[in-house]
């Protein structure tokens, strides 16, 4: 898995302090910076020649995108160690995991993980929860599978039951099947990807005294 990027925001969808770790090392970065996040979906509308009803068809692949923009100036030091992990990770070939912005839950979890294997669609068999926990809708959540964290939604409101299971409606569906026992991250999820965008011109003088351009990262697959 890749680098990790995490975020504490106050108005969690907008602005974010970011503590950045990379093969032992640590960078806490400025706030505030912007964040929008969205669902790329490869997905089309079919609409009848003849007047019929218009169709959706959805197709296996849909992920998140996260723009990040209005980083401030991030001064010497930490410009220096940001510009080493930026260029550690791009030199191996690393994907970078972002904490998604998510407020905080106000009743306990517990551990919960993936119950089952060979699972695939738009719901996942989960056990693990504290029982009778609650899992909003419009919760994110992340698992790792084929290597990577995977970033999905619930689209509805659910309840564990008293052996704390539950089946998650999810979206996006599922792309691979996660493995049984994989831990489901609630408390702090992950998107993880490439960076898309200017990333040529991060010099160390741009980073330190002018701020980051604005970037994207998409999920990988």
């Amino acid at each position: 898995m890749g680098t990790l990027y995490t975020f504490d925001a106050p108005d969690w969808a907008d602005y974010a302090t970011a503590a950045v770790a990379y093969a032992g090392v640590g960078v806490v970065m400025p706030s505030p910076w912007k964040v929008t996040c969205s669902l790329v979906e490869p997905g089309q509308m079919i609409t009848s020649p003849t007047g019929g009803p218009a169709q959706r068809l959805g197709r296996l692949g849909a992920r998140w995108r996260c723009s990040f923009a209005s980083m401030p100036a991030l001064g010497p030091q930490t410009a220096r160690q940001l510009l080493a992990l930026r260029l550690a990770a791009r030199a191996n070939g690393d994907t970078l995991a972002f904490l998604w912005p998510q407020p905080p839950f106000t009743g306990a979890l517990g551990a919960p993980a993936v119950n089952g294997g060979g699972q695939l669609g738009t719901s996942l068999v989960a056990n693990g929860f504290t029982a009778g926990a609650t899992i909003p809708a419009a919760t994110f959540f992340s698992v790792v599978y084929r290597g990577r964290n995977n970033l999905h939604c619930t689209t509805a409101a659910v309840t564990a039951d008293s052996g704390g299971a539950a089946t998650l409606p999810i979206a996006p569906m599922l792309r691979s099947s996660p493995a049984s026992g994989a831990g489901l991250a609630f408390a702090a999820p992950a998107i993880e990807g490439f960076i898309q965008g200017h990333t040529e011109d991060w010099t160390l003088q741009m980073l330190a005294w002018v701020g980051l351009p604005a970037f994207d990262v998409v999920e990988a697959g």
